[in-house]
């Protein structure tokens, strides 16, 4: 392994501390593992499916900035929703959860291992800035901000898990009101056939 450079921390790996972190939190408020999905719950709503699920990066892991993952929640009248409403949690995030976000973000960037200056030179000239910033230090995270979770090794997980451990209850509640306000608004545009006249 080059010097600096962090070594992988694998995909099952990864799932396995998030179902650790997660499990207790989501059995608690109902959810049972989502067995089609490696680190992933389901919970029945008298209306309907609820699914969480863990995404990881589809960029996969990178030896300097290291790998990310994000959380999905899904609802939808069908046992497995497909065509239901979706929402990552980043849309739930308190101004509190945001400060945390940000610190345990900024260690992990602390951390990363910054690659020589002619290492950006091999992305196009749009593109290396992107990549350079995530090594510097946030200190704002917007509201509209899509929430990834940064990690460079399986204690960063399991940080993660914890804050999210804390904030997945109220997200979900947030989401369930939003994604019932949007199906009530689709079925009131739906044109009335006669045998509803």
């Amino acid at each position: 392994m080059l010097q600096g450079v962090h070594p992988s921390v694998k995909a099952a790996e990864t799932h396995k501390v998030l179902r650790a972190s997660l499990g207790p939190t989501l059995e608690a408020a109902g959810f049972t593992r989502d067995t089609g999905s490696a680190a992933g719950w389901r919970r029945a709503e008298t209306d309907g499916t609820l699914l969480l699920k863990t995404q990881l990066s589809q960029s996969n892991w990178d030896p300097h900035t290291g790998g990310k993952f994000t959380i999905e929640l899904q609802f939808g009248a069908a046992a497995t929703p497909r065509d239901g409403h979706r929402r990552r949690v980043g849309g739930y995030v308190s101004d509190d959860e945001r400060q945390k976000w940000l610190r345990i973000r900024n260690s992990v960037a602390a951390r990363a291992h910054k690659p020589s200056p002619a290492f950006p030179s091999a992305f196009p000239a749009s593109l290396a800035p992107t990549f350079l910033q995530n090594f510097e230090p946030m200190t704002v995270l917007h509201p509209s901000s899509d929430l990834w979770f940064p990690y460079l090794s399986a204690d960063d997980v399991s940080a993660w898990g914890a804050f999210l451990a804390g904030m997945l209850p109220r997200a979900v509640e947030l989401f369930l009101v939003e994604a019932r306000r949007r199906a009530t608004a689709a079925r009131s545009q739906q044109p009335r056939s006669k045998s509803d006249e």
